[in-house]
């Protein structure tokens, strides 16, 4: 009996590694940090952003160690929050806080061709391929005191759509022989088409005059939101940002979490 449990014991426990070797072998998710360094002329105008990443991945059941799936990045490249006293003509005030944040969000199409190392370090080629969104918001906050003053504009300031390629070079870290969590380090280079994108700055009192010299560079194109004074209705201009164009080239650093279930 004591040697029929044991068998027994065996066989589930050799089941179990079984199924979990093809479970492990058919799908996998990579929850990471992403930094985007951009370069060429956007390199000019954006610094490094920060944001995340999601990737699902499944293999075929071919033998051929190649993994097709998808993959969406959000990151901040720009965020400024400048607290605002507006002064106008009639000489009442307001202090109100202007949040402006820039972000890009990529949703790729990702295939990733495995290479055939059964090691704890597994290293892989990929290539992901589809859409960016580069995206500015403003925001303001109620003011705390004085007269209260809003923005006619509170959305969406400034949106831009391109395509984007990204091949990328990575590796697989696995924790134990199991295999079914690992470390996921990935470093690729993304290149797109033409795309015009808003840089938050420090913003100005648009009722003072004269009203030039707002950026030192001939291309940027300032960009203006509309303030009312609700007790006044007496509306002036502030400048929030400047959008600039530029190819989409980037260089994409992730270090994530990885899980094959």
């Amino acid at each position: 009996m004591k040697k029929y449990s044991v068998l027994c014991l065996l066989f589930i426990i050799s089941t179990l590694k079984a199924q979990e070797f093809k479970t492990n072998e058919r799908l996998e998710m990579v929850v990471a940090y992403k930094m985007g360094i951009p370069s060429g002329n956007m390199g000019y105008y954006i610094h490094q952003g920060h944001g995340f990443s999601l990737q699902m991945m499944a293999k075929p059941k071919t033998k051929i160690p190649l993994w097709i799936g998808g993959n969406l990045d959000f990151l901040i490249y720009g965020s400024h929050t400048t607290p605002q006293l507006y002064t106008f003509p009639n000489g009442s005030t307001a202090n109100v806080d202007v949040n402006v944040n820039s972000t890009i969000v990529s949703y790729q199409l990702a295939m990733k061709y495995q290479f055939p190392i059964h090691q704890r370090i597994e290293p892989y080629a990929m290539l992901r391929m589809g859409g960016a969104s580069f995206t500015t918001n403003l925001y303001i906050d109620d003011p705390s005191n004085g007269d209260e003053c809003v923005a006619l504009e509170q959305d969406i300031l400034h949106k831009s759509n391109t395509f984007n390629l990204t091949p990328a070079l990575g590796s697989r870290i696995f924790f134990d022989k199991y295999k079914f969590l690992f470390l996921d380090f990935n470093v690729g280079y993304t290149l797109g088409g033409e795309v015009s994108f808003m840089i938050p700055t420090k913003g100005e009192d648009m009722t003072q005059q004269p009203h030039h010299n707002l950026s030192t560079n001939s291309e940027a194109q300032p960009y203006y939101a509309d303030f009312i004074n609700r007790n006044t209705q007496i509306i002036h201009k502030h400048h929030v940002g400047n959008i600039y164009n530029a190819t989409f080239k980037m260089i994409q650093l992730r270090l994530g979490i990885g899980i094959n279930f």
